[in-house]
C-alpha cells in the first residue's frame, strides 16, 4: 500500500520518514506534502490507501483536505494528527469518520498502531465494496436471463430482481436487445465479459441509458440497453459504433439489434427478434450488424423452391470431370450469389449442400488419380467436422473456391503416376492408423505378389514401402503434434503404433528431435 504523510513541520516529517519502517508495515511508497494544498495535489496523483495527516496547517488544514478528498478518494483512510486539544478539530474528523486521531508528540508505536489499523480497515472496505458489486453484477445476470423468457413464465423472480437492482419504472422503460456472438472458435472468459459490460455501462451513462447483461452457451453475450425514451437513430447508431470498437480485439463477432420495445414485460420479444435475426449471421460478413431491416429481402417462395430442385452437385461432379473449369466458376457464382446475405435460409441447408460438393470434389479428385489429399486426413468423414469449422458462409465458400482451383492446377500439373503405385499410395492412406497393416496387406489389395509391388514401388518412388509409411505416418504425427489438446501417447496410437516408446524412436529417427522436443519448438 501507499502512504501519504502531510506535515508542515518539516522535523515532524523527517522523523516520520526515518523512525519508522514503513517497509516492514506493508508500506511499499511513502509520499510527503509540506501543507494541506500541496498534500491535496500528491494524493489525487498518486491515491494513496492511507495518509498521515496534521490538522493545522498553512493555506489549506488537514479537515478540509480530508473534505475534498473523500469526494475523490472516498476508500483512502485517514489518521490526523495534532499537538493541539481542540475540540473543534475532533469534531471534525469524527464527522469525517477519520479511521484515528493520534496526539503529538507523536510516539512512534502508536503510530504504527494507527496506520496497522487503517490498512486493515482499508481492505475490510475494499472487500466489502467488491462484494457488492459481485453480488449487483451477478443480480444484473440473473435477471438479463429471466428476461431471455416469456415474461408470464417469471413474472414474480423478474419483479423481485428489479426491487433488488432498483429499478424503477420497469413497466415503462423502454427496452432495445443487443445480441452478440463470437467465433465458434472462441470462448469469452467471464472476466472478458465484464471488462465488455463495464465498458458499456459507462459509455451509456452519457446518454441516460442503463444496461443488463448476460453471458450465454461460451459464445453469446446479451445486451438489454433501457431508458425513458426511445434512442434516436443517431444515438443508436453512436453505441452500436462504440460496441465495434470495443469488439474489434476479439475479431469475429455478430451484433444483432432489435427493435425497440416498452415496458419489461416486451422484453422477451426484444431477444427473440435478436435470436431471428442471428440465424442468418452465418452468411453475412464476420464483424457485421444485423437489423430487422434486413429481414425485408425475403425471397418468394418458388424462387426458394426453384434453386433447390435443382441437382448443383450433379452439375458441379460432370464439370469437374470434363475438366471444365469455367463452368465450375459459373456454379459457385451462382451460388454465392444465392446464399451470400440471404434471411430465407437455415445454415445447415447450405452446409449440407456444400457437403456434397466438397464430396464430389473428393471423389472426383480419387477418380481421376491426383495425388495428394483435398483434407488434412484422406477419410472422407473429415469433411463434416471441416464444414463445421468455418464461422461464416463467405469463409466456406472460399474454401470450396480454393480447393476446387487447386483441382484444376492439380490436373494441369500432374505427372502420369503408375496406376498400381496410385492404389497402394491411396490404400496406405485409408489404412495407415491400422498398426497392424503390412506389405501383404497391400499386396493383396492391389492383387499382385510382394515381391512384385515393392520392386515396382521402389522403382516409381526411389523408397521402399516401409520407408514411405513410416514417413506417411510420421507426417500425420507432426500435424497432430502442431495442436496442443492432443497427448502425444494418443497420437502415437492415432497414426498407427501400439508401442509409444517405439513411435518416439521412429519419430527422432526421422525428423531429428523426440515428439515432445517437436511440439516444443512448434509451440515454443
Amino acid at each position: 500500500m501507499k502512504l501519504l504523510i502531510v506535515d508542515d513541520e518539516a522535523l515532524t516529517l523527517n522523523g516520520l520518514l526515518t523512525s519508522i519502517s514503513w517497509e516492514s508495515l506493508g508500506i511499499t511508497e511513502v509520499f510527503q506534502a509540506d501543507d494541506g494544498l500541496n498534500g491535496l495535489s500528491v494524493a489525487l496523483k498518486n491515491k494513496p490507501e492511507i495518509i498521515l495527516c496534521d490538522v493545522r496547517m498553512p493555506r489549506m488544514d488537514g479537515i478540509h483536505m480530508a473534505e475534498k478528498l473523500q469526494k475523490e478518494l472516498p476508500n483512502t483512510s485517514i489518521i490526523f494528527m495534532s499537538g493541539y486539544s481542540d475540540k473543534e478539530y475532533l469534531k471534525a474528523a469524527i464527522k469525517l469518520k477519520a479511521m484515528n486521531y493520534v496526539e503529538k508528540p507523536l510516539d512512534p508505536e502508536e503510530i504504527k498502531d494507527a496506520v496497522l489499523d487503517s490498512m486493515e480497515n482499508y481492505r475490510h472496505k475494499i472487500n466489502t465494496q467488491n462484494n457488492q458489486i459481485l453480488r449487483y453484477k451477478e443480480d444484473i445476470s440473473r435477471l438479463t436471463r429471466q428476461l431471455t423468457y416469456p415474461f408470464s413464465d417469471n413474472r414474480e423472480d423478474i419483479r423481485q430482481l428489479c426491487n433488488t437492482l432498483r429499478i424503477s419504472d420497469a413497466g415503462k422503460a423502454l427496452f432495445t436487445c443487443i445480441l452478440i456472438k463470437f467465433g465458434n472458435d472462441m470462448l469469452i472468459e467471464d472476466e472478458q465479459s465484464r471488462i465488455i459490460y463495464n465498458k458499456i455501462e459507462t459509455f451509456l451513462k452519457k446518454y441516460n441509458i442503463s444496461t443488463l447483461m448476460t453471458k450465454r452457451h461460451q459464445n453469446y453475450l446479451v445486451f438489454f440497453i433501457y431508458s425513458c425514451q426511445i434512442p434516436s437513430a443517431k444515438t443508436l447508431a453512436e453505441i452500436i459504433e462504440y460496441f465495434h470498437i470495443i469488439l474489434l480485439p476479439h475479431k469475429n463477432y455478430y451484433i444483432c439489434c432489435s427493435n425497440t420495445v416498452k415496458g419489461i414485460s416486451n422484453a422477451y420479444n426484444s431477444y427473440a427478434e435478436s435470436v431471428t435475426l442471428m440465424q442468418s449471421s452465418f452468411f453475412f460478413d464476420t464483424n457485421s450488424l444485423l437489423t430487422f431491416e434486413i429481414l425485408k429481402r425475403k425471397r418468394r417462395p418458388e424462387e426458394i423452391s426453384s434453386f433447390f430442385s435443382q441437382d448443383i452437385s450433379s452439375d458441379f461432379s460432370e464439370a469437374l470431370s470434363i475438366k471444365n473449369h469455367q463452368n465450375c466458376i459459373m456454379i459457385l457464382t451462382k451460388l454465392y450469389s444465392f446464399f451470400y446475405q440471404n434471411t430465407d435460409i437455415f445454415s445447415n441447408h447450405a452446409k449440407d449442400l456444400y457437403y456434397k460438393l466438397f464430396t464430389v470434389l473428393y471423389d472426383i479428385r480419387k477418380k481421376m488419380r491426383i495425388s495428394g489429399s483435398l483434407f488434412s486426413e484422406s477419410e472422407i468423414e473429415i469433411v463434416i467436422s471441416y464444414i463445421e469449422k468455418f464461422n461464416s458462409y463467405i469463409d466456406l465458400h472460399k474454401a470450396l473456391e480454393e480447393k476446387t482451383d487447386q483441382y484444376f492446377f492439380d490436373i494441369k500439373n500432374q505427372t502420369s503416376e503408375n496406376s498400381t503405385v496410385f492404389m497402394i499410395k491411396q490404400y496406405i492412406r485409408e489404412n495407415y492408423q491400422n498398426e497392424l497393416l503390412s506389405v501383404k496387406d497391400i499386396s493383396d489389395h492391389v492383387y499382385l505378389s510382394v515381391s512384385y509391388i515393392c520392386t515396382l514401388f521402389k522403382l516409381e518412388t526411389g523408397k521402399t514401402l516401409n520407408q514411405y509409411i513410416t514417413e506417411f505416418r510420421i507426417e500425420k504425427a507432426k500435424k497432430l503434434l502442431n495442436d496442443s489438446r492432443n497427448k502425444i501417447l494418443d497420437i502415437s496410437s492415432k497414426v498407427g503404433y501400439s508401442d509409444g516408446n517405439y513411435f518416439s524412436k521412429s519419430f527422432k529417427k526421422y525428423v531429428g528431435v523426440s515428439p515432445s522436443e517437436y511440439r516444443e519448438n512448434i509451440l515454443g
